[in-house]
């Protein structure tokens, strides 16, 4: 897992007026790890960003440097111009689970949607061998409780496409269905895969 994000990651922004061309803003990058020992000191990964009570919200996960092994967690900050980034105090919102849990390594890579009223955030776990992906919910977007049946995608038997991993979430409602997106690693290597609320 730490091969394929080894650096200290960082946030860069960029424009476009089309989805093709791409315009990369000058302050970029626009937040960088914190210094240690804070918890998001050894780089800043996934960045989920929205308006929401007349500001811009952003959940991220990020590691600490010298914790070891690597773990991941997930921050909130918030914007008014989206350039301008002010971390929330009561950071990691979203915290790793109890030592041999299925998210005790990692609660990252966040995506944050509100259904029937209340929040969701679709995460991924990691326990040091394999990942997947579950949910929290919360109220005020502040105060996150994890679903207790987590994982809600785990991976699959051996030899398929998803035996090490069914995990990075990207969840989305059309005509009736929710179809959950995720990174599949397994026999065939790294893809994109799909999982639905009912058969299609």
């Amino acid at each position: 897992m730490s091969a394929i994000e080894a650096g200290p990651g960082c946030w860069g922004l960029a424009w476009s007026d089309n989805l093709v061309d791409w315009e990369r803003d000058a302050p970029s990058p626009l937040m960088r790890p914190a210094e240690p020992p804070a918890w998001d000191s050894g780089g800043l990964y996934k960045a989920f960003a929205f308006r929401h009570a007349e500001q811009w919200w952003c959940f991220y996960n990020a590691r600490d440097r010298d914790a070891e092994p690597w773990q991941e967690r997930t921050g909130l900050c918030f914007s008014d111009d989206l350039v301008h980034w002010r971390r929330h105090p009561a950071n990691p919102v979203l915290d790793v689970g109890p030592p041999g849990s299925w998210d005790c390594r990692f609660a990252s890579d966040p995506q944050v949607l509100q259904i029937n009223g209340r929040w969701h955030m679709f995460y991924y776990g990691f326990d040091g061998h394999h990942a997947g992906d579950g949910v929290a919910y919360s109220d005020d977007l502040l105060t996150w409780h994890k679903e207790p049946r987590n994982p809600i995608l785990t991976p699959g038997p051996a030899g398929s496409y998803d035996e090490l991993h069914a995990h990075k979430p990207m969840v989305l409602y059309q005509d009736g269905v929710w179809y959950h997106f995720y990174t599949c690693v397994g026999a065939a290597g790294r893809g994109i895969a799909l999982a639905t609320s009912r058969p299609l």
